[in-house]
């Protein structure tokens, strides 16, 4: 008999600006494809829109046609997609303003309740500290199934009853598993989210052009990466650079200019493409990505699929990266002054030992081709296969513990 795995997420599993919705689906779909009964209960908030638009263009694109029905008069949307069985709640809002409306947190929680009870899963994953995400924990303590936490940031340091709750909490990165032991005396198990070549390697042919940042919001290094564009642009006009809109958008970016009196508008090698769910088609057109995050990455996922694209990957030292990028890629310490304190870009300076090393990618291709070969090397890390096997172990003792009633 298949064991019931039940993922609660506050927020769509479709969420494409969101690398914690997207590594839920991952394992909502690994589980599915090994045998396990999986479904997916959560809302239609997302962090791009708040208005939910995307909700049934995101449907749209999967082709999926989903049955609705009422729970407290709120709409509810069911369908089956990769064999997952998917409850969404109608919810206007983010994924944490949403749960401001009572009548929708209440609905989701009794929908949490009847699933419980009606799907009765051996194994319970989630994930988000908002308020009422503390009554879904106690829902599932109450019932007969194990707790699982999928922890995706370091938001948890002070949420020690939270993560002690749970029979097994799950980081993206030993990194992020050492920060948990040492601030929270929690033990977990880092399990780094595949690449799938399905969804992230570029199609053939290839043109690799740019140099790319994708998401340019503050805690990606937007201030950063504005210095930079414009002194790559006034020093080197002939290395196009392309930002790709995430939760920083164009309004972002040049909002940061206008605090350094830099205006990005005047250099036609700086450009700009709108959020994408096809991420593929963004690594067919890069030469090289750059990621310069100022805050602590618990995974990067952008640097992960990066290498496995060959393109050299340039990051920062914050958080994970560096066991990410490990030897496959470049990795440039950032000073302790480059924080999420900043409010303006950059100095010229703090940009140079970036723009250099992008210098000598573009002007010596024996160096580039060694380094999108390194870059390459780092695919079995990310492979399905090794995802698979650490997940299913980890989860395997408490799949088989529980019993819950028929």
């Amino acid at each position: 008999m298949s064991k019931r795995i039940l993922l609660i997420l506050p927020q769509t599993s479709f969420d494409f600006a969101s690398g914690a919705a997207l590594s839920a689906r991952i394992l909502a779909e690994t589980l599915a494809n090994n045998h396990y009964q999986v479904t997916i209960l959560c809302p239609t908030a997302n962090e791009s829109d708040t208005q939910n638009d995307q909700h049934q263009k995101t449907l749209d694109q999967f082709n999926i046609t989903p049955n609705q029905y009422t729970l407290q008069n709120q709409t509810i949307y069911n369908f089956n997609h990769k064999n997952i069985e998917h409850h969404i709640l109608h919810a206007q809002g983010s994924p944490t303003t949403w749960l401001d409306n009572n009548q929708a947190a209440d609905t989701f929680e009794q929908l949490i309740q009847q699933q419980l009870q009606s799907f009765n899963p051996h194994l319970v994953f989630t994930y988000g500290g908002a308020h009422r995400s503390h009554n879904w924990i106690n829902l599932i303590k109450q019932s007969n199934a194990s707790l699982a936490l999928l922890i995706y940031n370091y938001a948890y340091s002070k949420s020690h009853q939270y993560l002690h709750a749970a029979d097994l909490v799950i980081v993206p990165s030993q990194h992020t598993a050492n920060y948990y032991l040492q601030t929270t005396n929690t033990h977990c198990v880092a399990i780094p989210s595949p690449v799938f070549p399905e969804v992230s390697l570029a199609p053939e042919p290839r043109d690799p052009v740019f140099l790319t940042m994708i998401n340019p919001s503050i805690e990606k290094g937007l201030h950063f990466a504005t210095q930079l564009a414009h002194q790559l642009a006034t020093q080197r006009p002939d290395i196009p650079m392309l930002f790709v809109e995430g939760r920083g958008s164009t309004g972002h970016l040049l909002a940061s200019a206008k605090e350094a009196n830099i205006d990005l508008t005047k250099h036609p090698s700086i450009m700009i493409a709108q959020q994408t769910h096809n991420i593929r088609e963004v690594y067919r057109i890069s030469r090289t990505i750059i990621m310069p995050s100022i805050f602590n990455e618990s995974y990067g996922r952008v640097a992960a699929e990066a290498l496995i694209n060959s393109i050299p990957i340039i990051a920062s030292d914050r958080g994970a990266l560096p066991e990410i990028i490990a030897d496959n890629g470049f990795v440039l310490p950032f000073p302790p002054h480059i924080n999420l304190n900043l409010t303006k870009p950059v100095s010229p300076e703090d940009v140079q030992p970036w723009l250099d090393l992008i210098i000598k990618l573009t002007d010596d291709q024996t160096f580039y081709t060694q380094a999108a070969q390194n870059a390459k090397a780092a695919t079995p890390r990310f492979s399905n296969q090794a995802f698979t096997q650490k997940l299913l172990t980890s989860i395997n003792h408490l799949t088989n513990q529980t019993t819950p009633s028929t």
